[in-house]
């Protein structure tokens, strides 16, 4: 388990275990939850046997959490221990993370996504359904000619709506 305080940080982070490390494949989690919501509790709850259970094959990167950082954010307050080292969490450091995230494109669908979606299933299909129009339209624009195609790419983010009042 890796605090994440920022999201250059993370970055960092994840560039020092490809250069002095050599892991160029590793698998990472960007855990976004507060301590207090559900999903939240149950991470925090099974957060000492993720640390021992992933070791080094999987990190993941807690925004807004850390160690050995007591008294470092005026709101930060202990959540849990892993390994007998506290660590606490700062919902302002929290929210400094999803900001910077929010800044990344892919990350805004995602957002939106999730606030839309109920469970993790309906979030699953709802990524799924977006990466299946993707492809469709790449497939479509594929077997047009070329001159409608490159209209077609250039044309579909423009939108026009009659403003004038009926």
């Amino acid at each position: 388990m890796l605090e994440a305080l920022t999201y250059q940080e993370m970055l960092e982070d994840i560039a020092e275990n490809m250069q002095r490390k050599g892991l160029k494949s590793d698998t990472i989690g960007i855990l976004l939850t507060r301590p207090e919501l559900d999903t939240g509790k149950h991470i925090l709850d099974n957060l000492e046997y993720y640390h021992f259970r992933t070791g080094k094959v999987v990190n993941f990167y807690l925004p807004g959490y850390g160690a050995y950082w007591h008294n470092a954010y005026p709101d930060g307050r202990v959540v849990t221990k892993i390994n007998d080292v506290e660590w606490s969490f700062s919902n302002e450091m929290f929210v400094k993370f999803e900001d910077e995230l929010e800044q990344r494109s892919i990350f805004n669908d995602l957002y939106r996504i999730c606030k839309e979606k109920q469970d993790i299933n309906a979030i699953s299909d709802a990524l799924g359904a977006r990466q299946m129009k993707h492809i469709a339209l790449q497939g479509i624009v594929a077997w047009l000619p070329e001159k409608l195609g490159s209209m077609f790419k250039e044309e579909r983010h423009f939108c026009v709506r009659n403003m004038e009042k009926k």
